[in-house]
C-alpha cells in the first residue's frame, strides 16, 4: 500500500473543522460546508463512543465530474494532479494519504445518527479492545441513482490490478469505555475508524452489491482537535489496518 503525506494551508477551501458548543460548553468537533456544520466526528467526551451524525444532506458528492470520471478506472498511486485537486477542498491541516482496497458491507441500524453506512471487517487482532472501520456517507439514499449503482456494478475493469475508487475525508477517535452491551464488554480501548464519503457513493454500493473490492483514496487528518492519528505514528497505523497490501 502506498501512502504519502501532504499539508494543506489554504484556509478558505470550502471545507473546515470547528467546535460548537452545546449549553454555553464546547462539545462537538464539526466539519463544516462553507462554515456551516455538516458532519458531526466526535465530541469532547473521551469516554463516550465516536458520534458520526449527519447534520446537513447533499446531493452530490463533493469532488466534480472531471475529477469523478479519474477515478472509475481506479487509482494506481496517492501522488499527483489528483491528490493536488483533492486537497483543494479540505480542511486545512496535514494529511496521510493512503490508497488501499477494502470490502464494504451495507448497513442499516435503527438508532443511529446516519441513515446508512458501509463497514469494513478488519482482519487484524486488537486485543486491548474494539476496533471498527465505517464508511460514512454525505448523500441521502432514497436519492441514489440505481441505474448508475448498476452501471457501476457492471463497469468492466481496464486494469486488472484497478478497482474504482471512492475518496474520504478520515478519523481516528480512541475512546476508553466501560460496561456491558454488543460492543462492551468490561475496560478497554475502543477505536473508531470512519470515512466521510466525499465521492463514490454508487461504486460503494454497487461493490457492497457484487461482494467486492473498491480501492479506497483516504487523507486521514492527523495532529488535530477532531482526529487523534498523530503524524509520527500515522502511516504504521494506517499500515496495520491493511497489513497484506
Amino acid at each position: 500500500m502506498e501512502t504519502s503525506y501532504i499539508s494543506v494551508e489554504n484556509e478558505s477551501n470550502f471545507l473546515s473543522f470547528s467546535i460548537q458548543e452545546e449549553n454555553g460548553i464546547p462539545w462537538w468537533n464539526c466539519v463544516d460546508h462553507h462554515k456551516t456544520p455538516f458532519y458531526i466526528v466526535s465530541n469532547q467526551c473521551g469516554t463516550c463512543p465516536a458520534i458520526f451524525k449527519l447534520l446537513q444532506e447533499k446531493t452530490s458528492p463533493l469532488l466534480n465530474e472531471d475529477l469523478n470520471r479519474l477515478l472509475n478506472n481506479g487509482l494506481s498511486s496517492t501522488s499527483g494532479l489528483f491528490t493536488q485537486s483533492v486537497s483543494a477542498i479540505l480542511p486545512k491541516g496535514k494529511y496521510l494519504v493512503s490508497l488501499q482496497q477494502i470490502t464494504p458491507r451495507y448497513s442499516r441500524i435503527h438508532k443511529v445518527d446516519v441513515e446508512y453506512n458501509w463497514v469494513n471487517k478488519l482482519d487484524v487482532p486488537y486485543e486491548d479492545g474494539y476496533l471498527s472501520e465505517c464508511i460514512y456517507p454525505i448523500i441521502p439514499e432514497k436519492i441514489l441513482d440505481h441505474y448508475r449503482i448498476d452501471h457501476y456494478y457492471h463497469l468492466p475493469y481496464t486494469h486488472p490490478n484497478l478497482h474504482p475508487t471512492a475518496v474520504t475525508l478520515s478519523f481516528v477517535r480512541r475512546r476508553f469505555l466501560s460496561g456491558s452491551g454488543e460492543y462492551l464488554s468490561g475496560r478497554g480501548e475502543y477505536i473508531y475508524i470512519g470515512h466521510i464519503l466525499l465521492d463514490g457513493h454508487h461504486k460503494m454500493m454497487a461493490a457492497s452489491w457484487r461482494g467486492n473490492s473498491i480501492s479506497m483514496l483516504s487523507f486521514w487528518i492527523t495532529d488535530s482537535f477532531v482526529s487523534d492519528l498523530k503524524e509520527d505514528s500515522a502511516d504504521k497505523f494506517v499500515h496495520s489496518l491493511y497489513p497484506d497490501q
